[in-house]
């Protein structure tokens, strides 16, 4: 009943800022809480190592993390209320001021410092703490509110805690990095110098202002557009590449942390230039796109649909099968295609209608329309002379 009274408390409705409706639900759920209660929130975010616990078991994970903070948050001069997960590793903290005691943020800082230490030993990650000022129960609802505004603005420095009394929020003061110079070292191929050139203007402007999470995200769309053009250029089609969990989960995560936005530029940067030297490679191209035709000739092979497996233009493509084959792309898929088809009529009793369809020929006319200009016969009189 007290965890569902402080939820409600932290889920930020309006109606809560009431010291009425505040009074009721201590009543309702029988509590012995007073207004004047002087309350202090604690907001904890957290970043598990790669291949941690917090990664591979995050209800083994969370169960470590609970038995550590509330081994950590124990002191005469206060008691811990609630610790909740708000969402997914971000977890508030509610210590409660004992009335002989006047409330220190100090107090909660020095656990707060320790903690960073045992999560990082411990609990192999790093975390962020961020403290609200101490407030009666009955405004608590307001500084919340304050407290989860300032989370989702801010970038966290890993390791560190932060006071909510001194954030400020401010218009995003946002001057772009050398964009000429990033786009010159895609061009040489120089992906780690492009790394160091990011990372320093990151760290950087971390020393200069508060970063908050516009100004990472104007960052962050310079430098995905930067690559997508790079990627144009070299007639590769970034849109269809860059697509499923690894980067939708990397992308969501890269405005939480100067660290999370140096791990998505990785994966942007490394990726697009792994991709550059596959294609710069055409004899490797073309073998993929062979292969595909050879085990996959029932579906559809259409320029667009193959372009898209090797992430390129279509035309481009095109261009480039021939220049490594000498044929064009939509007779060497009629080739493989009626190759298969002979390989059935030889092998299987199967109609003609139902191979033409395994070969991905819905018509029958025009498979073997097709078949005849490749072999000189019908699919039946091929049959038949076999």
């Amino acid at each position: 009943m007290q965890e569902h009274f402080w939820r409600k408390l932290m889920t930020g409705k309006t109606s809560y800022s009431n010291p009425a409706n505040i009074t009721h639900l201590i009543a309702e759920q029988n509590l012995s809480y007073a207004l004047t209660d002087r309350v202090l929130p604690l907001l904890i975010h957290i970043f598990p190592y790669d291949e941690s616990l917090g990664k591979k078991d995050k209800d083994l994970f969370d169960f470590a993390l609970l038995n550590v903070l509330h081994e950590l948050f124990q002191d005469s001069r206060f008691t811990v209320e609630s610790i909740l997960e708000l969402k997914e590793y971000n977890w508030m903290a509610v210590l409660k001021w004992t009335d002989q005691d006047q409330p220190d943020s100090a107090i909660a800082q020095a656990i707060c410092a320790t903690f960073i230490q045992r999560a990082n030993k411990y609990l192999k990650c790093d975390t962020c703490c961020i403290l609200a000022a101490t407030g009666k129960l009955e405004d608590i609802n307001q500084v919340m509110k304050d407290l989860l505004s300032m989370n989702d603005m801010i970038i966290k420095y890993r390791n560190q805690t932060f006071l909510l009394e001194h954030y400020h929020q401010s218009e995003a003061s946002y001057a772009p990095p050398d964009l000429t110079l990033l786009e010159q070292l895609l061009e040489q191929n120089k992906p780690d110098a492009f790394l160091e050139e990011t990372s320093g203007y990151l760290h950087n402007i971390s020393h200069t202002q508060m970063l908050n999470a516009s100004v990472l995200s104007l960052f962050r769309l310079d430098m995905v557009q930067l690559v997508y053009a790079y990627l144009k250029s070299k007639e590769i089609l970034a849109h269809k590449m860059y697509t499923g969990r690894t980067n939708d989960q990397l992308f969501m995560q890269s405005l939480n942390s100067i660290e999370d936005m140096e791990n998505y530029l990785r994966y942007l940067v490394n990726t697009a230039t792994e991709y550059r030297n596959f294609t710069e490679q055409p004899n490797s191209v073309v073998e993929e796109i062979k292969h595909h035709i050879r085990t996959h000739c029932g579906d559809d092979l259409s320029r667009t649909s193959l372009a898209e497996i090797v992430y390129l233009n279509p035309d481009y493509l095109a261009r480039l099968f021939k220049k490594e084959t000498g044929i064009p792309l939509g007779n060497y898929i009629i080739q493989a295609r009626i190759k298969v088809a002979k390989h059935l009529l030889e092998t299987t009793p199967l109609s003609v209608n139902t191979i033409a369809s395994k070969v991905g020929y819905t018509n029958y006319s025009y498979f073997t329309k097709l078949f005849k200009q490749e072999t000189g016969c019908t699919p039946v009189d091929y049959r038949k002379n076999r």
